[in-house]
């Protein structure tokens, strides 16, 4: 595996409260992601952490990589969910290989 980053695009952090039409609210996180040649599945988890302050949501990304090969690299869509009280979050921090890799603002739809 590379140390180098993987390449990544249109991120969207968002929190969603429906809780008027009977839906629980949720935090929505989702992205295209570079995955290395074996094509696996990227995915996002949660690190139980207050490093960066409790209303960060801090998660790592496993399964990109960085494409080395010559070869076209393959995008992959990645998505996570939670469901949590509304107005939690204020910032998604997501970490690759222990290092950070994108810091968002989470936009509040209802």
């Amino acid at each position: 595996m590379s140390n180098q980053t993987p390449r990544t695009r249109s991120w969207i952090a968002k929190e969603v409260d429906l809780s008027a039409y009977g839906s629980i609210p949720f935090v929505m996180v989702s992205a295209e992601v570079e995955v290395g040649p074996d094509n696996a599945e990227p995915y996002l988890c949660q690190i139980c952490t207050t490093d960066f302050g409790p209303q960060t949501l801090v998660l790592t990304l496993r399964g990109a990589a960085h494409h080395l090969d010559g070869q076209a690299p393959a995008i992959r869509h990645v998505h996570f969910k939670k469901i949590e009280k509304y107005a939690k979050y204020d910032k998604v921090m997501i970490v690759w290989n222990g290092e950070p890799l994108q810091t968002l603002p989470v936009a509040r739809a209802a």
